[in-house]
């Protein structure tokens, strides 16, 4: 089974870690769009180093 989870960081500094994609949203107060721009690949290449980003995993769960 695995788990799946979202992580906003902001350069190397985490900032939060969240279940779902609305609770990145609410926590940044953007839209749920917005949250999930700023967690594709698209958004990680076009932005500098020290820009918000979201990353999602997924962790496999014995």
């Amino acid at each position: 089974m695995k788990q799946k989870f979202f992580a906003i960081y902001k350069g190397d500094e985490l900032l939060i870690i969240a279940d779902t994609i609305e609770e990145c949203a609410e926590y940044l107060n953007v839209k749920i769009e917005t949250a999930r721009f700023i967690s594709y690949a698209a958004h990680h290449k076009r932005t500098s180093f020290n820009t918000l980003k979201i990353f999602r995993y997924e962790v496999d769960i014995a």
